[in-house]
């Protein structure tokens, strides 16, 4: 799928579990993609993932993230590269290059 994306930054996380059917963990966790959530539709989200508009992340530790990846057709694999389009951007302006 081809998402237009106008943001400034993204973040780019990688696959590194896929044990659990429906989710994957990456290896981004609060403190890059924030903790902050944001209130949309009913529904807290912490961050939109381009390549996979259906899936969702849903737990954030300080270093690993979950990802309900339940509803995508073909899912991520460990080891695939995601990019992320953050909640809030200025956490992580100040803490990586």
């Amino acid at each position: 799928m081809n998402v237009p994306n106008p943001c400034a930054a993204r973040v780019i996380a990688t696959v590194v579990s896929d044990v659990v059917s429906g989710q994957v963990i990456i290896d981004a966790g609060s403190k890059t993609l924030s903790a902050k959530q944001l209130l949309r539709h009913e529904n807290l989200e912490m961050g939109y993932i381009p390549e996979y508009p259906e899936a969702r992340i849903f737990r954030l530790h300080e270093e690993h993230g979950w990802v309900d990846v339940s509803q995508c057709v073909n899912p991520p694999h460990i080891g695939q590269r995601l990019s992320f389009v953050r909640v809030i951007v200025a956490l992580f302006i100040n803490l990586f290059d």
